[in-house]
């Protein structure tokens, strides 16, 4: 599992456990991540210097 899959993993768990939105761009600033929206979608960022990691995949709160 290469790094960019981890990640993408690790945010889609704090995704599951978060009650909305905000709550999940929080958790994710936690430990040092971001979500930013670009021209091709949503996309993961590091902090603070919001470099970006890997696209992100769609999700619904199902």
């Amino acid at each position: 599992m290469s790094e960019q899959e981890k990640t993408i993993a690790f945010a889609v768990e704090q995704f599951r456990i978060a009650r909305n939105w905000r709550d999940w761009k929080r958790r994710l600033a936690v430990f040092g991540f971001g979500i930013e929206k670009a021209a091709e979608g949503a996309v993961i960022t590091a902090l603070p210097k919001r470099k970006v990691i890997c696209a992100l995949p769609e999700l619904s709160k199902a």
